[in-house]
Order: structure tokens, then sequence, then C-alpha cells
């Protein structure tokens, strides 16, 4: 027993030692098994800074193919989708959306360092349109420990608003077309009146005044 732990701590230092230099040594079949062996962590803070190193890691991995993928795509765009994409181990959405994240990184849009650790949750970010993704920054999403669940909320928030804004545009464009039928309305019954009071004062030669008794009217006298 005491043997194993020697043995493991050993290996824990040999890496430590290792990421302390910069060292990379070529990964054969045992160095990948021992890379993927867990070490025997005895305190809640070893557990926190491994697995803390290894989630790091793997967020670089995918950076690393979607640049992989974004360099290939503009190397070989001829045979980019029969020759590399459909052998790969994952499939042809996938690897758009590792190339699609790479990107959005290397143009400046995403810092690195903001760059969330699933490649699923920076692409919902990245695709967002450019207001959208202001919008999310100003909220503080655009970091690297987002959560998918965050971003997916975000974006039903944004849905949820367009979808008030088109029902309040639906409300206003009734009502504008209410008042327009009502204005032609008004405007028709202008001429009507129009007409009629040419048709009077062709009629009486001008205006009467008078009184009324009974509800009618009585001329008095006529001027013009």
């Amino acid at each position: 027993m005491a043997l194993a732990t020697f043995a493991v701590s050993k290996r824990r230092s040999s890496r430590l030692a290792a990421d302390a230099l910069g060292i990379e040594a070529p990964e054969t079949g045992r160095t990948q098994t021992l890379s993927n062996s867990i070490l025997d962590l005895r305190t809640e803070g070893e557990v926190v800074e491994e697995v803390s190193k290894l989630w790091n890691e793997a967020q670089e991995k995918f950076l690393a193919i979607g640049r992989y993928l974004r360099d290939a795509k503009a190397r070989f765009s001829g045979t980019f989708e029969k020759q590399i994409v459909a052998a790969l181990p994952f499939g042809k959405n996938i690897a758009y959306q590792l190339r699609t994240v790479a990107e959005a990184v290397d143009s400046g849009r995403l810092p690195e360092e903001s760059l969330p650790r699933s490649y699923a949750t920076a692409f919902q970010l990245v695709t967002l349109s450019p207001p959208d993704f202001e919008t999310a920054r100003s909220r503080g999403l655009v970091r690297n420990s987002v959560t998918r669940p965050e971003v997916d909320v975000f974006k039903r928030e944004l849905r949820a608003a367009r979808l008030t804004q088109g029902d309040r545009r639906l409300v206003l464009a009734n009502e504008r077309r209410s008042l327009k039928a009502e204005m032609e309305r008004i405007q028709a019954r202008a001429r009507e009146v129009a007409v009629r009071l040419e048709e009077i004062e062709a009629e009486i030669g001008g205006e009467v005044k008078g009184v009324v008794i009974d509800g009618c009217a009585e001329a008095v006298e006529a001027k013009g």
C-alpha cells in the first residue's frame, strides 16, 4: 500500500515539475494512459487544483481543434468536407461549431480569456447577433465561467422581449388601420357637407337669420 502511494505521489510530482518547466513530452500509449489515470488526492484543495487543470486543458483542446479545422478549411477547401470532416470522430455540426468558436476568438470578438469552458456554450454565445452579443457582454455573460443554462435563459429573455414588442407592433398597426378608416369616413362626410352647403347657398343666395319656433326655423331676414 505504501509503495502504491509512493508511486502515485512520484508521478504527480513529475507532472508538476514538467508543468513548471513547460516540458511537453511526446505522448505515447503509456504516457496517455498515465495522463488519464487519476491521482491519489488527499485534500479538497488538491481536488480543485487537479480538476481545474484538466478543465483548462479541455478548453485549450477544443480551441486548438477549431483552429486546425479553420486552417484546413482554407487550405483544402475543395476536399475539406469529404476528405477531412467525413473522417473525423465527430459530426459535421460539431466541426462547424468548433470552427465558428475559433474564428470568434482569433478575430478578437471573443477574448480567449473569456472563452467559455464548453465549445457548445461558446458557440451559443458567439452566434448571437452583434447587438445581442453586446447586451450579453453588458450583463456579464461574456466570461469563461458562463454556463449553458445562463446563455439559454438570456436567449429566452430576448425572444420574449421581441415577442412582446411584436405584439405591440400588431396592436399599433391595427389601431393605425382603424384611424385611417375613420379619417376616410370623416373626409367623405366633410365632402358631402361641403357639397350640400354649396347647394343651399346657390338656392338661398346667402345666410338667413331666423328664429326657431317649435323646432322649426322661421326666416326673418335674408342677406344677399
